[in-house]
């Protein structure tokens, strides 16, 4: 087999074996040769490469203006001036599922003038899913049937365009050149054809035809408001903790919150104390600068904000299918981010799931926001305290206990001595509750100076001394008591009132406004007229038209969340019985499922129901229609009381503190209270 043929055959182990050493260095060869130690020029014939430009390309080159004739290449050129041609290469498809036989690969053949040495190379196409870069390295490609070490190899006069050339098995048809090399080789007198088209890629049509190239662009953030002027290199600095000591090893965390109005971006850096330090105080990164979402997903999920779904594209022929885009494009889930209006003292920052508040702020995040936004309420909040700091203030404070006790028992017997044993210390105090009763109870602590003895005493307002049944009373018997006849009441008030102005328009507009309600003491205030009219007038007029109203209004739900806790609590679970017993009960009304109030208070208290008088009267009204002889609907009563069937979260409080809460103000009715007036004219 001969050394040509032998080329042709695929040079993998078993096949094809070379016997000649492997060349790894290309010197460049001396041009003297030693004989008997006399140095002589090497004769061109002894040359085994050619070291002189070749004639058309020095015809070139002096055309260029340098003359390079009989100069060697490595002295002429260097590895900057080299030609290119454009070419394809037509590769075996992937497979038939799109009908794409083959892939076409775009190639740029660069021939490098210095050594006439060939590289190709295959521009990078972005998401093409095959490896690009270097196709051929840079070397000397043999002519097709020829051998590596020996040659002929590829020059310049083969690379033709409109021409097709073989590089180690592979195809490449050369279809233009570029605008130096056009020049180059119309210098030479050898003119390029004009540039072929190159065809498309089938792999890329069937892409381009199925919608799969999702473009990815960068697109301004239209929504993202922009910074006002002079602030866009701002960085808002804020204090927050994060306290999960409910938690099972949880601690209380300290964060500096940095948000940059360039790009409204966040970072989160924990405090944590380390005495090892000169500040004592190490920063950890916990959140890194980005964009903070206000609420979940934090992880999102592959195709979360995916806009299309690919379909299968189906035919009769099952080899042939494609993948396309559906058209219907379904809601954006959009996410919504932090934004520097959401930023403020107290603020509660969902950080991935950690309830961060804010406390604190510098002062050029009070001057940006003062000046922006008009905001002056910068006051901060009280952080909780680390176990250290609650013990070091637990020890301060049994310090003071221990000086302040030795110092009060001086200061106490200085003051017996010089003030007397009468010295007493009074302290207006109050009563700490939920309980709305119990809130605006005062008390009067009294502290002995001789004997070290407190006493807690109930302060009481002082009132008209006077109750609301007795004055009713009065006022129902205007014979006997003529000082609480309402008629001569409205007279007096009236007469004083034309006497000070011209219309009760006026006197209603001055004093009321358009307030259909007024407090009790402003009422009587008012009707004082500085002590023109006696307060007893005054007093009768607001018993008279207040709003009666016993106890504050209530909800459905807090009335039958209170029920159904009775109910629950007195073990009651016989409410098919107490339907049966209200069904079989006598009814003045001929409406199924109702019956008569008495009978139903009845019926309740023989199931012995755990309810008071109290609330079995408010249920009873509730589901009572006055319109058809005062009946009761105990159908829907009974389904109210089930905390079976229908269950309702528990109440927060005992009933008697959401039912029966008084009205912190008495209220007095203006408009009944004018027409009274009007009406004794």
């Amino acid at each position: 087999m001969d050394q040509c043929n032998m080329s042709m055959l695929p040079k993998i182990p078993g096949i094809y074996q070379s016997y000649l050493e492997i060349k790894d260095k290309y010197p460049i060869g001396s041009d003297l040769e030693c004989i008997d130690n006399v140095r002589f020029i090497k004769s061109i014939e002894k040359k085994k490469e050619t070291l002189f430009c070749d004639a058309d390309v020095a015809m070139v080159m002096l055309a260029k203006g340098h003359n390079v004739i009989n100069m060697r290449n490595w002295l002429a050129f260097d590895d900057k001036e080299v030609l290119t041609f454009y070419a394809y290469h037509k590769k075996s498809g992937r497979g038939s599922s799109g009908g794409i036989d083959y892939m076409l690969k775009r190639l740029k053949i660069i021939y490098f003038l210095v050594d006439e040495t060939i590289q190709v190379n295959e521009p990078t196409k972005p998401n093409s899913g095959y490896p690009q870069g270097c196709f051929i390295k840079k070397q000397k490609i043999p002519l097709p049937g020829c051998d590596q070490e020996t040659g002929p190899y590829y020059r310049l006069p083969d690379l033709v365009v409109g021409t097709t050339v073989i590089f180690y098995g592979k195809e490449l048809r050369i279809t233009g050149v570029d605008a130096f090399t056009r020049d180059f080789l119309h210098t030479m007198g050898v003119p390029a054809k004009d540039n072929e088209q190159i065809p498309e890629d089938p792999y890329f049509e069937y892409r381009k035809k199925a919608d799969l190239d999702v473009s990815i662009k960068t697109k301004p953030n239209l929504n993202r408001n922009q910074p006002p002027n002079g602030y866009d290199s701002l960085i808002l600095r804020f204090r927050g903790y994060w306290d999960n000591r409910d938690q099972m090893e949880g601690e209380l965390h300290f964060y500096e919150v940095l948000y940059y109005l360039t790009d409204d971006t966040m970072e989160l850096v924990e405090e944590i104390v380390d005495e090892t330090r000169v500040t004592g105080i190490r920063h950890k990164m916990v959140v890194r600068r980005q964009r903070l979402p206000t609420e979940g997903p934090w992880c999102l999920q592959p195709g979360y904000n995916v806009k299309q779904d690919i379909l299968n594209v189906m035919s009769t022929n099952k080899n042939s299918f494609y993948y396309t885009m559906d058209s219907q494009i379904g809601d954006e889930q959009k996410v919504s981010y932090y934004h520097c209006t959401d930023l403020f003292i107290g603020q509660v920052l969902n950080v991935y799931g950690r309830s961060v508040v804010l406390f604190w702020c510098d002062e050029c995040t009070k001057s940006f926001y003062r000046n922006v936004y008009r905001l002056e309420s910068f006051d901060p909040i009280e952080a909780p305290k680390t176990m250290k700091e609650i013990e070091e203030e637990i020890l301060n404070q049994k310090r003071v206990e221990i000086i302040l006790k030795n110092y009060d028992e001086v200061l106490r017997k200085r003051l017996i001595k010089y003030g007397g044993t009468d010295i007493i210390f009074g302290f207006l105090i109050k009563m700490i509750t939920d309980d709305p009763i119990n809130q605006g109870r005062n008390f009067m602590l009294k502290y002995y100076l001789d004997d070290t003895e407190f006493a807690i005493y109930e302060y009481r307002e002082t009132n008209s001394d006077i109750d609301d049944k007795t004055l009713q009373f009065m006022m129902d018997n205007p014979k006997e008591f003529s000082h609480s006849n309402l008629v001569t009441v409205r007279s007096k008030t009236r007469e004083v009132i034309n006497n000070r102005f011209q219309s009760l328009d006026e006197f209603q507009t001055k004093y009321f406004q358009d307030r259909e309600l007024v407090d009790r003491d402003e009422f009587r205030n008012v009707l004082s007229f500085d002590g023109e009219l006696n307060p007893h007038d005054g007093v009768v007029l607001a018993l008279k038209h207040k709003r009666p109203d016993p106890f504050e209004p209530f909800t459905d739900n807090v009335l039958r969340s209170s029920v159904q806790d009775a109910m629950r609590k007195g073990r009651f679970i016989h409410f098919d019985g107490l339907k049966n017993n209200l069904r079989y009960r006598k009814s003045k009304s001929d409406r199924v499922g109702y019956i008569v109030c008495s009978e139903a208070i009845k019926a309740m208290k023989s199931n012995r129901v755990p309810l008071n008088e109290e609330i079995t009267s408010i249920l009873v009204n509730k589901f009572t229609d006055t319109e058809n002889g005062c009946t009761v609907n105990f159908e829907d009563m009974v389904e109210f009381m089930d905390y079976v069937k229908n269950p309702v979260d528990p109440p927060s409080r005992l009933a008697r503190e959401l039912l029966f809460v008084k009205p912190k103000k008495v209220l007095i009715r203006v408009k009944e209270f004018i027409d009274g007036l009007r009406s004794e004219t």
